[in-house]
């Protein structure tokens, strides 16, 4: 049975978003200091978000999605993919995304 995302605990998909920004952060070889800067924020600001230290606010998606070079569709739907995954994980006494 597919997992729905309604049924996808919020701190999974918390987490899952934090990943998402975090590879394409690393895989595109980009540094905190220039998130930063692309956000017009210091550098800690990016490590508490990517660290699940701080929640991204809806509006807050656009520009965060911008910064990091993804746009707000791509962001969500990588999102989704590693919500449900995980959460089907965690519900099968596994853990992990």
């Amino acid at each position: 049975m597919e997992m729905n995302m309604e049924n996808v605990p919020p701190h999974i998909i918390a987490r899952c978003l934090c990943e998402v920004f975090v590879d394409t952060r690393e895989s595109r070889k980009l540094t905190r200091k220039k998130i930063a800067a692309a956000l017009g924020k210091h550098p800690p600001f990016v490590t508490n978000l990517e660290q699940e230290d701080r929640q991204i606010l809806a509006i807050e998606l656009w520009k965060f999605a911008a910064a990091y070079g993804l746009n707000v569709t791509e962001v969500i739907r990588r999102c989704e993919r590693r919500s449900k995954r995980a959460a089907e994980e965690d519900g099968n006494g596994r853990r992990g995304a």
